[in-house]
């Protein structure tokens, strides 16, 4: 049996810090939290808090980091659209060993970041013609070997995609992405919980996914205890087509069909109705604010859903940036720029620091359907500590110490992170930092020599 007892200076516990404490891991699992009793690993100035969970994120991505940030001189304006089709050229390019190298620094960097678990929204299936591998679920096998790698669980979200959109013309650069039938995803599903993966079901969009498709979809998500994830509402044109094919808008449609629910996360949701916030309820939203502004996408009406009941957890998304605590502190900065008032989610009053805290952990486990998000007996001991020696950190009372984290801790501050007990770093970088640098430099390469 493994086991490992920590005491740190303070301990963020459901009630609050605690200070004089200690947790007890057995076999990665939190065997114990209470008062010290003698015989724990001293984390001497140190903060102890359960790890983020990052619930949406597109590998590939990675590759196109800070490579669109420009306006084409032939277009009217820049936008989402116009970047898609940047993104799309790029998944076209990789192959199945330059993927895994690609994700393997992606996770280490999320590693690094207090992520410990991933949800992976996983589209890119097929080879750049089209057809299928040998293993039809080689790209997916080997985002897991990556994660694997580094440390950090995974859940594949893997996509259901069917079409480009209502009445829009193939896209060729999409043909890597397409599945045949709704069936399709459902038996890759099944073949990789076979493999041991845990996994989601994922149907793109409204846009991308024939609409006799979704019913289906959700149907088998449900029949096996899956978690369900959807983009939902990123883009205004992505509402007018589904307002021409369905006589309603994207959450319209899918309260209508059945598809909402606890077990539903909807990704980005930002160009919601009042009647859409409402039917959202207890389903969850994944807000994704690094990607969002980058991308131009609008601002997700955080305030309104909260008020409704809807649990939010964060993502990474295009990893245009890897900090899950930036992510947190932008869901209200950006509401503040657009309603200039401050702190436009503390509501109630002295508690928008924990709902963000808890964006990050039980949000995501609780969208992931994972066993961890909180320091609670039964649950795995995904952990991370921060240096309150640290500049920007230093403070004069645990009554701050949240809010110092949450709103001025940066990627530095975290001294060690811990997956199922097991600790990920050494002396706050990842051990295999060099080695991943130097082969994602080598696919970067590959890339502009092809």
């Amino acid at each position: 049996m493994n086991s490992l007892s920590l005491q740190p200076d303070w301990l963020l516990t459901e009630s609050g810090w605690r200070s004089h404490w200690q947790i007890d891991i057995r076999d990665g699992l939190i065997a114990g939290v209470g008062p010290a009793r003698g015989g724990a690993q001293r984390l001497s100035g140190q903060a102890l808090t359960p790890a983020f969970v990052n619930s949406h994120s597109h590998a590939f991505q990675r590759t196109i980091r800070g490579r669109t940030e420009f306006r084409h001189p032939d277009k009217p304006s820049d936008d989402f659209w116009s970047w898609r089709e940047l993104m799309y050229r790029a998944a076209m390019r990789l192959n199945p060993d330059q993927l895994e190298r690609v994700a393997r620094l992606l996770y280490l960097e999320m590693a690094e970041a207090g992520i410990t678990t991933v949800g992976e929204f996983h589209y890119q299936h097929h080879q750049p013609d089209g057809t299928r591998y040998a293993n039809p679920d080689e790209l997916a096998l080997r985002l897991k070997a990556a994660a694997d790698w580094a440390g950090i669980g995974l859940v594949l979200l893997r996509c259901a995609y069917g079409r480009s959109g209502f009445r829009v013309e193939p896209n060729p650069l999409q043909i890597r992405f397409l599945d045949g039938s709704w069936e399709e995803p459902c038996e890759a599903l099944l073949r990789l919980q076979k493999a041991g993966l845990e996994v989601g079901m994922a149907p793109h969009s409204v846009r991308a996914v024939p609409l006799d498709w979704l019913p289906p979809l959700a149907a088998f998500a449900r029949k096996h205890g899956l978690p369900l994830h959807m983009h939902v509402s990123e883009q205004v044109k992505e509402i007018e087509q589904c307002e021409a094919e369905t006589g309603l808008r994207p959450v319209e449609y899918l309260a209508a069909q059945g598809i909402l629910g606890p077990d539903f996360t909807a990704v980005h949701a930002i160009h919601l109705a009042e009647n859409e916030v409402t039917a959202l309820g207890s389903a969850h939203v994944c807000s994704c604010p690094t990607t969002e502004r980058n991308l131009g996408d609008g601002i997700v009406p955080a305030r309104l859903l909260r008020r409704a009941g809807t649990r939010f957890t964060f993502g990474t998304d295009s990893q245009c940036q890897i900090d899950p605590l930036e992510d947190a502190r932008q869901l209200d900065y950006h509401l503040r720029l657009k309603e200039q008032q401050r702190a436009v989610l503390d509501d109630p009053p002295g508690t928008l620091e924990s709902w963000l805290w808890d964006g990050l952990t039980v949000g995501g486990a609780s969208s992931l359907m994972q066993p961890c998000g909180r320091l609670q007996v039964g649950l795995r001991a995904d952990l991370l500590s921060f240096d309150l020696n640290h500049p920007t950190l230093v403070c004069d009372s645990e009554n701050w110490l949240l809010a110092q984290l949450l709103w001025s801790a940066p990627r530095e501050s975290i001294t060690q992170v811990w997956r199922a007990g097991r600790p990920l770093l050494e002396g706050g970088r990842h051990p295999g930092r060099e080695q991943a640098v130097e082969s994602y430099r080598r696919v970067l390469a590959e890339l502009e020599d092809g």
